[in-house]
């Protein structure tokens, strides 16, 4: 549907006279492959919003992952622990 509507835009600006040096658009898959390889000519741009949405969903999930690890650190820390108070000393 993006792409399509995408299509049917720039056909529309182009049968009235309207050169397109730059488009800036969201980072839909089939939007970037045709813009790639269908228009050339014309300087894709991904507008900033996606982008740091994007970037922020990597970031979330990666302080996501830190949290786990530390998670089961803390987890292997308090048995270690727990393991050398409760054993006999000589």
């Amino acid at each position: 549907m993006e792409l399509e509507d995408l299509k049917r835009a720039l056909s529309n600006l182009s049968a009235n006279g309207l050169q397109i040096s730059d488009l800036v658009t969201d980072r839909h898959a089939q939007v970037r492959k045709f813009m790639r390889e269908e228009m050339g000519q014309i300087c894709h741009w991904f507008d900033a919003w996606h982008m740091a949405k994007g970037t922020f969903y990597s970031m979330d999930y990666l302080c996501l992952l830190q949290i786990i690890l530390f998670k089961e650190n803390l987890l292997f820390i308090q048995f270690f622990l727990v393991h050398q108070l409760t054993q006999k000393k000589c």
